[in-house]
């Protein structure tokens, strides 16, 4: 029978550790962890296979037997209970039936991404904002894509929005990082055919493509697109069909639309 130590203060050591991890990126790559708030989420990153250290929630708006539903006794996961004024200094969404969990961090290394006769791959280069991140993995693990691979990453993976937005997404579609030299090297090695994103004359409709066994789709920065090393080698620039008065999307919507015409034609 699991007895939950019970938090009433927010002065409590775990919570203020809670806080530095929640809050400070540096923290969270310091103690290789994270903290995900959220039925769904938390639920998530435990069935991605996760090592979960601690579960907290509310006891005035959530039951013990909930809590287990989505992170089970076999977590081996320390069960914490708090008062409501705990809860409402932690979390994002006021007085919900919620949980968190802090978890350790999975290896995201390059090195790791084996090859398959068939891949779709979406490379975010220099991606900076943790809510477009959490967009397109959520949107990458809808549409069945390979994985995704962060060019010279400028956010946090476990960023709180990166989760939020992702609603646990990122816990469940394979990402990983590395140097645009190293990316440029395995798309190289393994022969995967590569698209990117530039407004160009020479650049092809996507409506109008055949989209190859292997294939990887380049999408730049919100603020100014693709780095120039991108633009130097041999891949083939594509185009989103879009009215004369716009000339560009939002990084998320532009991904989910690449990653949809992927998805379809593989159907």
């Amino acid at each position: 029978m699991i007895a939950p130590q019970y938090i009433e203060s927010l002065k409590n050591p775990k919570i203020k550790q809670f806080k530095k991890w929640r809050d400070k990126s540096r923290e969270r790559k310091k103690d290789g962890t994270f903290v995900a708030e959220g039925l769904q989420e938390c639920r998530m990153a435990f069935q991605a296979g996760y090592e979960i250290s601690f579960v907290l929630f509310c006891p005035d708006f959530i039951e013990m037997d909930q809590v287990l539903d989505e992170v089970p006794e076999v977590s081996n996961a320390e069960y914490l209970q708090c008062s409501t004024e705990v809860l409402n200094e932690l979390t994002m969404r006021k007085d919900v039936k919620n949980i968190f969990i802090v978890g350790k961090q999975k290896s995201h290394e390059l090195s790791e991404l084996k090859d398959k006769e068939e891949v779709s791959y979406l490379i975010c280069d220099a991606v900076e904002k943790p809510g477009n991140l959490g967009a397109i993995a959520r949107s990458a693990h809808a549409l069945g894509i390979s994985a995704i691979i962060l060019s010279n990453p400028l956010c946090d993976i476990y960023n709180p929005n990166a989760i939020r937005s992702s609603t646990g997404s990122v816990f469940s579609i394979p990402i990983f990082t590395g140097s645009r030299e190293q990316i440029h090297a395995l798309l190289e090695s393994h022969q995967i055919e590569t698209f990117v994103t530039h407004m160009h004359s020479n650049a092809e409709m996507l409506t109008a493509l055949t989209i190859p066994k292997k294939s990887a789709w380049v999408i730049g920065t919100e603020n100014t697109g693709l780095d120039d090393s991108w633009l130097s080698k041999n891949y083939r620039n594509v185009l989103i069909p879009m009215t004369d008065e716009i000339d560009s999307l939002n990084v998320s919507n532009a991904a989910a639309i690449l990653m949809y015409e992927v998805a379809r034609q593989r159907a």
